[in-house]
């Protein structure tokens, strides 16, 4: 699947643009992690061409933690501009590990080319992140709210959207940690929800988190180049495209080494779509391959002084304060529930005689 050297590197979350209502993400057990980058690009590679070689792997495997391997750097680019652009994804891993804090206003994107002016061109679904060194980080995705408790020795979420409560009134309340990292974000329960099966973990939250961010694509077999230069949210850019087992990923990085939008292979949207994960009113017939797919990270700030207020999560009368996520057991309810009974006739031993019809008023049954 797409994950990280692979599509989204989302990780809803949650996200994975998915509809109220689908099919849950299922549970992973504590310290667990499948290789993300190989399951992405399998999954890819497995609808655009069955007979495209599987995804790189080192040693320890370029999963969301990399092994203490680190990236491995193809040497003799081709072109100055080659080396250019591996030197600007380099620059930009170095300026997030520097960070003291970061902020922006960021969405999973779905842009679709079209003449109709009515039918929406557009489809985007928040995945927020603020972060205060050492430990302090706020997540809004679609239903996923998360942030460290105002006594800083918690880390609290709650899954909650109009009839979307997987986890029905839990509050998620974990002991903080002196200071954080990727994998300690999605073990529990939580982590499908931020490192999805489809979408990954998300861009920033690798970029801040993890100790070998997108290690899995400064590899030698990836072809790493510089693409003209354009705007975003009025932040002139230079791009870098990865092309890595036949997907492309172009990287959007300013001036101050900070990625304001993140390409993805266009093949992810399918995928979605397989999983009945698109939003519900997605043009049906849409040409994915001309769709764009890509992570917008609007009014991204580096060392910004973030005001906590509006990323507080909302306390609930009802809550129960749990230290783990638990799906609730499956429900056998009857069809019939709360629907009027057709009428039926009861018969006796012989199988003839009948001793109640339910139709008419009768006395009760001895």
């Amino acid at each position: 699947m797409i994950r990280s050297a692979h599509l989204l590197a989302s990780s809803l979350f949650t996200f994975s643009l998915v509809a109220a209502g689908c099919d849950r993400p299922a549970a992973q057990k504590d310290g667990q992690k499948e290789n993300a980058p190989d399951k992405a690009v399998a999954a890819l590679t497995s609808n655009a061409n069955d007979s495209a070689p599987s995804a790189p792997s080192s040693s320890s495997g370029p999963s969301i933690a990399s092994g203490p391997s680190g990236p491995s750097i193809a040497s003799g680019p081709t072109s100055p501009a080659d080396a250019k652009a591996r030197v600007l994804l380099e620059a930009c891993i170095a300026k997030y590990k520097q960070l003291k804090s970061y902020e922006d206003n960021g969405f999973l994107t779905i842009r679709i080319p079209s003449t109709d002016t009515v039918a929406p061109k557009v489809f985007r679904e928040p995945m927020r992140i603020a972060y205060e060194a050492p430990n302090r980080l706020g997540i809004q995705f679609r239903a996923l709210g998360a942030m460290w408790s105002d006594n800083a020795s918690t880390f609290e979420a709650v899954v909650r959207e109009n009839d979307f409560r997987p986890f029905g009134d839990q509050r998620l309340v974990r002991p903080l940690p002196a200071s954080l990292d990727l994998k300690w974000l999605i073990i529990d329960n939580l982590g499908p929800l931020i490192d999805h099966e489809v979408t990954g973990a998300p861009i920033q939250l690798q970029m801040l988190f993890d100790p070998k961010p997108i290690a899995y694509f400064l590899v030698p077999t990836a072809k790493i180049s510089l693409l003209d230069p354009k705007e975003f949210d009025a932040n002139a850019c230079e791009r870098v495209q990865v092309i890595l087992e036949g997907l492309t990923w172009v990287f959007w990085i300013d001036k101050e080494m900070l990625l304001r939008k993140y390409e993805l292979p266009s093949q992810g949207i399918g995928l979605l779509a397989e999983r009945r994960m698109l939003p519900p009113n997605f043009p049906v017939g849409s040409d994915f391959s001309k769709c764009e797919l890509s992570m917008e990270l609007d009014s991204a700030k580096a060392n910004p002084r973030i005001d906590w207020q509006p990323w507080r999560l909302a306390r609930e009368a009802k809550e129960l304060p749990v230290r783990r996520f638990i799906y609730a057991p499956p429900r056998n309810t009857p069809r019939l529930l709360d629907k009027k009974m057709a009428a039926f006739d009861l018969f006796g031993p012989d199988g003839k005689t009948r001793i109640l019809d339910s139709s008419q008023r009768t006395k009760p049954i001895s």
